[in-house]
């Protein structure tokens, strides 16, 4: 058989084993621009739960590790709108701020539940991926402390990839973005909280 000039049984094996490299790279590099952090959840509500508290004090959120689109209040004010959603009642943020004290704010000390405070801290906001994977991930955690016993009541840990495509092909700028991600992030990671038992009147 005639073989074409340059070509051998050697550099045909050559070839193939060349080809399969180059593929089996692509598709590395295909896979690692794919990965993404798989969302995360970690909580215990079963002290929570026991305390069954009305009021609950929303802190503000540090500024730190946020980008500069997205102001804290946007987190804040989710938190207020999940508290709601779960049969609690969110204290005025202009009273937490005024430094109250908030274990009285439902009459005595010795009365009724406690206040229970809600402390957000973000730990990572990678608002860069919007424009390459069309998801921002964030990572926090979400503290309940008993306001008269400084008890910790429940600790959430959230590491969550929001999914923003369908505002990436909306054209959503990066600002909206980001608050569409940091209301997704707080709403998902407290979705599973417990909703307050209504007792009834005694």
């Amino acid at each position: 058989m005639k073989q074409h000039p340059g070509y051998s049984p050697a550099s045909l094996h050559n070839s193939a084993r060349l080809t399969l490299t180059l593929g089996a790279l692509l598709l590395g590099a295909a896979a690692c621009r794919s990965t993404v952090p798989k969302e995360n959840l970690q909580a215990e509500w079963d002290a929570l739960m026991g305390v069954n508290p009305t009021d609950i004090a929303i802190s503000a959120v540090p500024a730190d590790r946020l980008p500069k689109e997205l102001r804290p209040s946007v987190l804040r004010e989710a938190m207020r709108d999940a508290m709601l959603v779960h049969r609690y009642s969110p204290l005025a943020f202009e009273y937490v701020d005024g430094g109250q004290a908030l274990e009285a704010s439902t009459g005595r000390a010795d009365a009724g539940p406690p206040v229970v405070r809600l402390d957000l801290a973000i730990s990572a906001f990678e608002s860069a991926g919007y424009s390459f994977s069309n998801r921002i991930r964030v990572a926090g955690k979400f503290l309940f402390t008993d306001t008269r016993t400084s008890q910790t009541l429940a600790t959430v840990h959230a590491d969550i990839p929001v999914d923003l495509s369908t505002e990436y092909r909306r054209q959503v700028p990066l600002d909206e973005a980001v608050r569409i991600a940091a209301r997704q992030f707080v709403l998902t990671a407290l979705e599973p909280m417990p909703l307050r038992r209504i007792e009834p009147a005694k």
